[in-house]
Parts: structure tokens; C-alpha cells; sequence
């Protein structure tokens, strides 16, 4: 035979700090009178060979060993430990063998393992000549010696320790049995049957009176209490026989159904064990040979209770459930062989903060058991009702270390509170399976939840409604997903309660969501939600349509860890703050969506989103590439709701955010994806965010990104803001990805204004970075109904040498489309001047907004117009009047003036303060005067010229005067020439259409020479007069017939000279302007302006 039994490659494989040892068992036989170990046995028999790993290898008798006559011959690992089978039941049962080691050195040991041995045996183990010593635990190199052994009496197992070449000899036979005397009942053991087991009792109950309970009476099982818990080493069985289908229908209006327990008084149960509901590992298990686990707390845990260990990857099912062999403080040693790794460490970043990523260790196993004989059918209920005399019965439940099994029927719970308010707790006890909910609460108030151990229901762990809950340090383990159901299950699910307090819960495993919460709200003091942590689902902390508060919704308090989708996912109706969150391996760490009820919400920076002292981590130290980085089984069923694909290959921090007017779209569309409904801007701030571990996943190839766009490509680009945030050691093509646009216009001039000697052109991510710019979203909302039918876009804006398109809601559309557009924004400096022009008339009325994120922010727009209007501007419904001819930045809001000269609408603008243009009804007439005129000169000709024409002297007044004659007037008047000069040629819309184009532009043919007046300095000057209801106080009397009228009677009074003589003034030249607005659309006279120069008489 090979003298290794192991298949070759195995011995290739083994790291250099591995070591082979050669084993010889020379004999084995049930025959004691063999001890000397020369006979042969009778029938050759094979030894199995079963290392930590659960590998086995079957050994053949041979009869010669090399280095004895007979026995088996196999090649093991250093620092392993072997359990041995010989294959006759006789040897097994009683052993007598010696056994050769060679090729030892120092720091070479083996622990070997003999199992199901005698109920007695009596052990000897020797090497050489001395006798090993029984111990009291597991040997261990360096503490114990060579031939050192373990009973554990209650397996039957054998562990003895080989440190060294010695002949080692085992003998194990079972001690001759002594007939034992009847062993005395406990007197711990509480018989129902014995009348002392009701001492105590008080008068109402069962068994009182020294008596024993009887068919009908209430039972209270004394004397354990809160205060004097059943101990430790005492057990109690609640054993439901649900099998037998035995309904309780003898109390008024409740129905008992099988296997359930009906609480409408008061049920208290207390159990003294354990002290330790769960904890964390203390270090890393490895698959496979791990069977000592050392936990981050010391726990009391018994030996044979059963525990289970979180999974540490993606997918939920990688939970374990193992039984416990010893317990010794932080170390437990397990029966099973683990099938996952599972992780026991925390992840460091660069400033020194740790993140705690251990997997969590819970114990599913009480002294006070509740079973159902019939699986999934046990329930416990806690309600009320009145009976048929009118009393109210309020069932209150207070349970402390209680387990519950084959509890939860499908589609119900396994506890559930309905329609209480007195008060229940439930601490430190566990739901070990349930084919519904764990616990539920409904209609119900003041439910304490605190230490529970929930594993593997179907629907949430825990699920409650109501008001004013409790919620601390539960611990849920694999939640799944019940068949047939489209909304999706979480493990804690809490989204309906209004004030719960939600402190140091982890969700360690669901195949869909983590946590279902509202969040709170933002100006509430305190602290109600801390320290949780969700790892393992697909979401881990989930906020959808419905949830979340009117106004702001605060998210705070978690540690999103392993989410194969989302670490955080909101789509909310309000503004959101998230702080101290942590997101650690998630796929996407943040999907961020808010909806408006009205743009304005957004426009105006009402709805917001902040994340503020929070870390991101893309891709920690603890993530395992080959066996975290896998697809659970839950993403089969869910698929079309994957995040965007990074094309990198690796995570992503966040996700652009989406602000949009149409709720959410669910289940139609995947989450990310907000349908077809019109995008809005929005603002997203980023205070004290840091990103960490953006660089290459698992290979090469795969990297992470800190911010990729949306590929919605409906989608527009909201606002994002940074403050005190850092991205250190993140190179910067992994800072930031943006999608490719699915346009097909030249992409040789790509981007918004910039200053050359500020910016740095990235080829790594083929854009600019620059620095010291302050740009804000400047959107433009039209308020103009008859604008609906005429092409506004596109809309330009000009800064500098910059030419750029203002972009509609819906981006990437062509120039002209039959859809119209009422909202268009654009990126623009705050230190430029930029002039506006509309492709063909200006809109009567729109709105303005500035998002910038910052409130001192300030942008200065020039509006150009086709003809000169009375442009009113308001703040809030407030009319701000214009100031005489410029303002600076550091002006109010709405600070505006009209240049005659230029037909440009200077305005200011501010953060927050939209501002609001109208053009006004009104008659504007130009007159060139020879003389010059004072303050009282000017009040004198508008209140001689109001009683000309027989309207309120409010109604007329001085817009404008400036120095020049006739030529004046002709400039004034030359609407085309002006517009050639300030506003690029709108046929360019063909090959220039969208915000993300824009390129260097030089002015048009006209110069500004061509514009200037001709005449000579002298004392001639041009006032412009304007006639209309007053812009602060519209009264709606000078409509557009008697502004008509007005405009006649003008014209002719000048020709006749009558105008002349009434204002007292030698008029020269007269313009009357009058507004497009007044003749009808259909008659396509909207587009062409009034103006009528008129000589008087010679």
C-alpha cells in the first residue's frame, strides 16, 4: 500500500508552514488479553480518519507497516485535530492500541479524538513511561503535556494531546457497574400534583388552601417573580398540544384556537438565565476547522443550549445554528463544523475611527421553553375585550429570558399585542422559527421590546404599530420573504409607529429590507433612534412613499454594513437630514429621492437633503472578495430592482440624488427610477462627510466611485453641496462618474462658464476641476399662459465669452418639441454678469430662483427683451421698485433697473428669495425736450400732462431721461440692431441644444459704435414717460382699449401742437411704444413692436 493515503496534490498544496506526521497504529483489539499488542486481528477491519474539516479519509489495514508487522499506517497534519473510527463495533466500544509517531519537532502537536465511547468508561493514556493526566477541559499545547486527556462524560468523547515521537498507548474499557440506589426527587422540581407546590398562593388562584388546582381555575406558578427569577439550573416546559385541535370557546367573545395562548389579565414570566442575551465574535472564524469561538463578551451560556451566528456576507441564509459543547468565559467551544466564515473584527479608517463589523452571536436557548407540538401553529395574543356586563379586560404580558418554539402560524405572529395600552415588556427571550411575524403589535402603545433574540421568520421579526415603543438591543436574524407578498418584508419593521425609540437593535440577515422606519422628526429633541446596525439584506435601512415626516425627516443613528443594493434608501415627501450614519461594503451607499408636492418645494431649496457626520466606506479591510463578494439567493427573485451598474465594476458612496412632483412609481419601476414624471432641481449638502476605501474592489479591473450621476436619462442633476467633507486617498477619477449623456451633438465644447486660470482640465474623467468657483442653479419658471403654443426654448445664456443653453426638465430633448416646457434651468457664475435671451419674444411673466446651497450667494442677470416694456419686479408678492440706473451685489433681492439703451432687464438675485418679473400694462412715450428739466420741472409735466389726458396723476410718471435728441430716440427704437448685438443667432438650436454644451461665442455683427446716438452735445434730452395703473397698486383701470385710446390722442395733440402747448415744453421728436400684448396672438402681431416716431408739425 502508498504509505500516504492522501491524494498527492493535497501534500503539493500545503503552505510552507504546514507540517506532515507519520502515524503507525500498530493494533487495536477488543481482546485485553492482547495488551501487549503482538496479535493480528482475526477479521482485517479499515480505520476512517475525520479531520476538523469534516474531510474524511479511510484507512486500509495492511500487514506491514514499515515499522510494525500489522496495523494502519496514514500521513497528518500539524496543529489538527483527528477524531478515529475503526470500522468493528466491538473496538469501538472498547479500545486497546498503541500508536508511533514520528517526524516531531518542536512546536509540533496533534490532538486526537475517540467518540461514543462506554457510559463509564475508565481511560489510560500513556506515553513512554509516564501516565497522562485527566483533565478538566480540552488539553492544549504549551499548557498541558503530551498524553494529557479529556472526558467529556456527558458526549462520551475522548480528546487526548500528542506532542511528541514517544509510544503512546490507549486503553479504554467500561468500569463494571454497581447497582445505584433510587435516586430522590429534587426538591427544585415543582409537581403539579403536590399540594406544597401552591404554597404561597394567594386566595383567587389555583391551589390555594393547600390545595391542587382545579378543571376552570386560574394558575400563578410561584415563587418565581422579577424580583426571585426561576434559577439558572431549573427547567420549565410549556408543551402546547396543538396536534390535538382542542379550541377554548368557554370565555365570552374569545376564541382559543389550537397551540395558542390568550392574554386578557396578566401573565408574568420570569426566568433567572442567561444574563447575556447575544454578543459579537471577539475574532475571525474560518470555515471548516473552527470549533473554538471566542466572543466579544463574557457569557453564562450553558453547554448543549443552541446558538446561532449572523451571516457576514451578502447573503442572509449564511447563518448558523450550532450547539454549544463548552462554555469558559469568552470561549465556546461548538459541536458542528462551520459551514461560512464569519467575521469577528472591526474596520479601522485613516483617522483613527473604528467601525465594529463583527458578526453577531446570539443564544436561541431558555430554561422556560413554550413549545407547540405541531410546527408553525403556537401563538400567544395579547388584547382586550368587555364582556357582556360591560367590564374591560386588558391583557398585559411581561416575559424575561422565555424561549418560544414552533410558534408563528403563516401570515400571523408568534406574539402579537392588538389594541393594548397598559404596557407590555418582553426582555431577553427568543423566537427560535417562525413561519409568520415574531412579534406584532397593532393599535397598541407602550410596548417594551429590549434583549430579544428573533431568528428565521417568515415576514419581519418584529413589526409594530401604534404609538410610544421600545425598542433596545434586539437582535433579528433572517427574515424572509413570505411567497406571494409584493410588498417587501423588513426585519424590524417600524414604520407606522408614532415616538419609537429605537437604540442598539441589529438586523443581521433579510432578504429584503434591514430596517422599515419613519425616521424622526428633525426638530425633535433628543435622541430616539442610535447605535443600530443592518447588514446582510438587500436594503438595510429603508424609508418609502408614505413614510417619514411633513416637513423634514431625520435619519440618524446606523451602521449599514454588507446591503448587496442599498446601505440607506429614501423616497420621502419631505426634506431629509441624515446624520451619524455609517456605511460600510454596500453596493450603493445612499439612493437619495424626495418629492414635491409642487416644484417650488424644490426650486426654492424647501425640500432639501443633508447627510452631515457620516462615513462612507466603499470597500473596508474586513471585505473577502471571494467569499463576501457574492449574489444571494434573494436577488433571483428581485433582479430588476438592482442599483444603477457602476461600468467600473465597483461600489458606489452615493447615488445623485432625484428630486421630482410624482410619487413613488412602485412596484412598476425598480427604485432608483421615479418614472416618467417631470424632474425638478433640489439641493443636497454634504457637511463633515467622509469617504473612505474608494479605490480597487476585489481585482484590478473594479473600482469605486464616491458620487456617480443617475442614468435615468429623464433624469436632471440636482445641486450638491460640500462642507468640511474629505475624500482622502481617493484618487480623483474615483471622486466623481457621470454618466454619458445620449445626445449626439459635438462634445468639443462641454460644460458650464469657467475661469481658464481657476480650472484644470481631468482627462481621467474628461472634464474640468476647478477651484475658488461659485456657481449656483439659476431656474427659470414661466408664468406666461400664452406662452404655451410658442417656441420658448431654447433659452441662452451669455457670460462672458461663454455661450450656454438653459435645459428644460426633461434633459436631453431636441430644441423644439411639441411638449411644452415651463421650467428651464442653467449652471451660471455668481461673479459674472450673464444676459438671458429668449429665441423670440420674452415671457409676459416668469419666475426666477437661485440654488446654490450658500445664503450669501448672489447672481446678476441682464434679460433682454425685444422691445422696451414696463417690467414690474416683486419679492413675495412685494414690489421692488428699480433703482436709478445700477446696483451692486451687495443689493436686496429683486434689486433691478431696465436699460432703454440696451432693452436689458438688470436684476438681482438671492438664495431662497425668488424673484417674480412681470410685464406690466402700460403706454410708454418718449419725448424729445430742449430744455432742461429739474426734479420739480419733471412733477410739473406729469401733472400737466395726467390732466391732459384726464387720468390720476399715479398713473403717469418719469422712467427714464437721459442726454440726446432724435438719434436717441432712434437707438431706443432700433430693437432688432440691439438684439443682433447682445444675443447669439437662434439658428444655432440645431446643432446646440442642451445645458451640458456650451463654448466660447463672440457678439454678433453689430458693434456697439452702431449703437450709439449721432447727435452733438447739446441741450436736447429724451424723457420717457410711462402711462398705467401704478405697479405697486394695479387697479386695473387703464386697460389695453383706453391705453390705445391714449396712444391716438397723443399722437394726434403733438401733430396738432395741442401737446405741446399743455406740458408748457418745446417737444422735438415723439416715440409712443406700444406693447406687443395689446394685439392678438392669432394674428401673429405679438411678434413685432410698436414704435412710432412722430415729428410735430413744422
Amino acid at each position: 500500500m502508498s504509505p500516504a493515503p492522501f491524494p498527492s496534490w493535497v501534500m503539493n498544496k500545503l503552505p510552507a508552514s504546514w507540517k506532515s506526521l507519520r502515524k503507525v497504529i500498530q493494533a487495536v483489539s477488543p481482546d485485553f488479553s492482547s495488551h501487549e499488542g503482538k496479535d493480528a486481528p482475526d477479521v482485517p477491519y479499515n480505520l476512517t480518519v475525520t479531520d476538523s474539516r469534516n474531510k474524511t479519509t479511510t484507512v486500509n489495514y495492511v500487514p506491514d507497516t514499515l515499522s510494525n508487522l500489522y496495523g494502519w499506517m496514514v500521513l497528518l497534519l500539524d496543529k489538527e485535530t483527528y477524531t478515529l473510527t475503526f470500522d468493528n463495533l466491538l473496538v469501538s466500544k472498547q479500545l486497546q492500541y498503541s500508536v508511533t509517531f514520528s517526524n516531531f519537532t518542536t512546536g509540533n502537536y496533534l490532538l486526537v479524538e475517540h467518540k461514543d465511547l462506554p457510559a463509564h468508561p475508565e481511560v489510560v493514556v500513556s506515553c513512554g513511561t509516564r501516565t497522562g493526566q485527566p483533565l478538566q477541559s480540552l488539553p492544549s499545547y504549551g499548557h498541558h503535556r503530551s498524553c494529557d486527556w479529556y472526558l467529556d462524560s456527558r458526549l462520551r468523547n475522548l480528546t487526548y494531546l500528542v506532542a511528541g515521537a514517544d509510544l503512546i498507548q490507549v486503553t479504554v474499557k467500561e468500569k463494571e457497574r454497581v447497582a445505584l440506589p433510587t435516586p430522590v426527587p429534587s426538591d427544585a422540581v415543582l409537581k403539579w400534583s403536590h399540594p406544597e407546590s401552591w404554597n404561597d398562593v394567594e386566595k383567587g388562584w389555583g391551589g390555594f388552601n393547600h390545595s391542587i388546582p382545579g378543571p376552570g381555575e386560574d394558575v400563578i406558578i410561584l415563587p418565581s417573580s422579577f424580583q426571585h427569577p426561576l434559577e439558572r439550573d431549573l427547567k420549565l416546559l410549556v408543551l402546547l398540544r396543538t396536534s390535538e385541535g382542542i379550541y377554548c370557546d368557554r370565555l365570552e367573545e374569545i376564541n382559543g384556537h389550537p397551540g395558542s395562548i390568550g392574554v386578557y389579565g396578566k401573565v408574568q414570566i420570569y426566568s433567572a438565565y442567561p444574563k447575556t442575551s447575544w454578543t459579537h465574535l471577539g475574532t475571525n472564524v474560518a470555515p471548516g476547522n473552527e470549533r473554538w469561538i471566542f466572543v466579544e463578551d463574557e457569557v453564562d451560556w450553558n453547554h448543549g443550549g443552541d446558538i446561532v451566528i449572523s451571516s457576514s456576507s451578502y447573503e442572509a441564509h449564511q447563518a448558523e445554528v450550532v450547539t454549544l459543547k463548552e462554555v469558559n468565559g469568552h470561549s465556546i467551544r461548538i459541536h458542528e463544523h462551520l459551514l461560512h466564515r464569519h467575521i469577528g473584527c472591526s474596520h479601522d479608517t485613516e483617522d483613527g475611527r473604528r467601525i465594529p463589523l463583527a458578526a453577531e452571536v446570539g443564544l436561541l436557548t431558555r430554561n422556560v421553553q413554550i413549545k407547540s407540538d405541531v410546527a408553525c401553529s403556537g401563538r400567544v395574543l395579547v388584547g382586550r375585550f368587555t364582556d357582556s356586563s360591560g367590564t374591560e379586560l386588558e391583557g398585559v404580558l411581561e416575559l424575561l429570558n422565555v424561549e418560544f418554539l414552533n410558534f408563528g402560524p403563516p401570515q400571523l405572529s408568534a406574539i402579537e399585542f392588538r389594541n393594548i395600552s397598559q404596557g407590555s415588556l418582553v426582555a431577553s427571550s427568543s423566537i427560535n422559527g417562525s413561519c409568520g411575524v415574531g412579534i406584532k403589535a397593532v393599535m397598541s402603545s407602550w410596548i417594551m421590546l429590549h434583549d430579544n433574540m428573533v431568528f428565521n421568520t417568515v415576514g419581519p421579526g418584529i413589526d409594530l404599530e401604534g404609538k410610544n415603543h421600545s425598542l433596545i438591543r434586539n437582535l433579528v436574524i433572517l427574515s424572509r420573504q413570505p411567497e406571494g407578498l409584493l410588498s417587501w418584508v423588513a426585519g424590524i419593521k417600524v414604520n407606522l409607529v408614532i415616538g419609537v425609540s429605537l437604540c442598539g437593535n441589529a438586523v443581521a440577515g433579510s432578504e429584503r429590507i434591514g430596517f422599515h422606519i419613519r425616521g424622526q422628526e428633525c426638530l425633535l429633541d433628543g435622541e430616539l433612534c442610535s447605535e443600530n446596525v443592518a447588514h446582510s439584506s438587500l436594503h438595510g435601512i429603508h424609508l418609502s412613499w408614505g413614510d417619514g415626516f411633513q416637513t423634514c425627516t431625520r435619519i440618524t443613528g446606523f451602521l449599514s454594513y454588507k446591503n448587496y443594493d442599498y446601505g440607506v434608501m429614501f423616497h420621502l415627501g419631505s426634506s431629509v437630514i441624515m446624520d451619524n450614519v455609517v456605511l460600510v461594503d454596500n453596493t450603493v451607499g445612499i439612493l437619495p429621492v424626495v418629492y414635491c408636492l409642487y416644484a417650488k418645494q424644490c426650486l426654492m431649496g424647501k425640500r432639501f437633503i443633508e447627510l452631515r457626520n457620516s462615513i462612507i466606506v466603499a470597500t473596508s479591510s474586513a471585505f473577502d472578495c471571494i467569499r463576501d463578494k457574492i449574489k444571494p439567493l434573494s436577488a433571483d427573485l428581485t433582479s430588476k430592482d438592482r442599483p444603477p451598474y457602476y461600468p467600473q465594476g465597483g461600489r458606489v458612496g452615493i447615488l445623485w440624488p432625484t428630486f421630482t412632483t410624482v410619487p413613488s412609481q412602485r412596484p412598476d419601476n425598480p427604485w432608483h427610477e421615479t418614472g416618467h414624471g417631470p424632474k425638478v432641481l433640489g439641493l443636497m449638502k454634504l457637511k463633515e462627510v467622509t469617504f473612505t476605501g474608494f479605490t480597487k474592489s476585489c481585482s484590478s479591473e473594479d473600482r469605486d466611485v464616491c458620487i456617480m450621476s443617475n442614468p435615468d436619462p429623464l433624469g436632471i442633476m440636482p445641486l450638491i453641496t460640500a462642507e468640511r467633507s474629505r475624500m482622502p486617498h481617493v484618487n480623483e477619477k474615483d471622486m466623481f462618474y457621470f454618466n454619458p449623456t445620449r445626445t449626439g451633438e459635438d462634445s468639443s465644447f462641454k460644460g458650464i462658464y469657467r475661469d481658464d486660470s481657476k480650472c484644470v482640465f481631468k482627462p481621467s474623467v474628461q472634464g474640468y476641476f476647478c477651484k475658488q468657483a461659485d456657481h449656483a442653479f439659476v431656474i427659470l419658471e414661466n408664468l406666461d399662459a400664452g406662452m404655451v403654443s410658442q417656441g420658448l426654448f431654447p433659452v441662452v445664456a451669455m457670460t462672458g465669452s461663454f455661450m450656454d443653453t438653459f435645459s428644460d426638465v426633461i434633459s436631453h430633448a431636441s430644441c423644439y418639441t411639441a411638449e411644452h416646457r415651463s421650467t428651464l434651468f442653467s449652471v451660471l457664475p455668481s461673479t459674472k454678469l450673464t444676459t438671458i435671451c429668449f429665441p423670440e419674444l420674452a415671457p409676459l411673466a416668469f419666475r426666477l430662483y437661485l440654488l446654490s446651497g450658500q445664503n450669501t450667494t448672489r447672481v446678476p442677470l441682464a434679460i433682454f427683451y425685444n422691445e422696451p416694456l414696463s417690467l414690474r419686479v416683486f419679492i413675495q408678492g412685494k414690489y421692488v421698485s428699480p433703482t436709478p440706473s445700477s446696483f451692486s451685489l451687495n443689493e436686496g433681492a429683486g434689486a433691478n433697473y431696465f436699460s432703454f439703451e440696451d432693452n436689458l432687464l438688470y436684476v438681482l438675485l438671492h438664495e431662497k428669495e425668488p424673484v417674480e418679473i412681470v410685464a406690466g400694462l402700460s403706454l410708454l412715450v418718449a419725448f424729445t425736450v430742449t430744455e432742461a428739466l429739474g426734479e420739480e420741472g419733471e412733477a410739473s409735466t406729469i401733472r400737466r400732462l395726467a390732466d391732459f389726458l384726464k387720468i390720476g396723476h399715479d398713473q403717469v410718471r418719469v422712467v427714464h431721461h437721459v442726454l440726446g435728441g432724435e438719434s436717441m430716440l432712434k437707438v431706443i427704437s432700433d430693437n432688432a440692431s440691439k438684439k443682433r448685438y447682445h444675443c447669439p443667432d437662434m439658428a444655432f438650436c440645431t446643432a446646440f441644444h442642451s445645458r451640458s454644451s456650451s463654448q466660447k461665442m463672440g457678439r454678433g455683427p453689430v458693434s456697439t459704435r452702431a449703437l450709439q446716438p449721432s447727435d452733438e452735445a447739446g441741450p436736447s434730452r429724451v424723457l420717457i414717460i410711462e402711462l398705467g395703473d401704478p405697479p405697486d397698486h394695479p387697479r386695473n383701470e387703464l386697460t389695453s382699449d383706453s391705453l390705445k385710446s391714449l396712444a391716438r390722442t397723443i399722437i394726434v395733440t403733438h401733430q396738432t401742437g395741442d401737446l405741446q402747448r399743455c406740458l408748457g415744453l418745446p417737444v422735438d421728436s415723439l416715440m409712443v411704444t406700444q406693447p406687443v400684448s395689446w394685439f392678438p396672438v392669432e394674428a401673429n402681431n405679438r411678434h413685432f413692436a410698436r414704435l412710432m416716431i412722430v415729428k410735430p408739425p413744422q
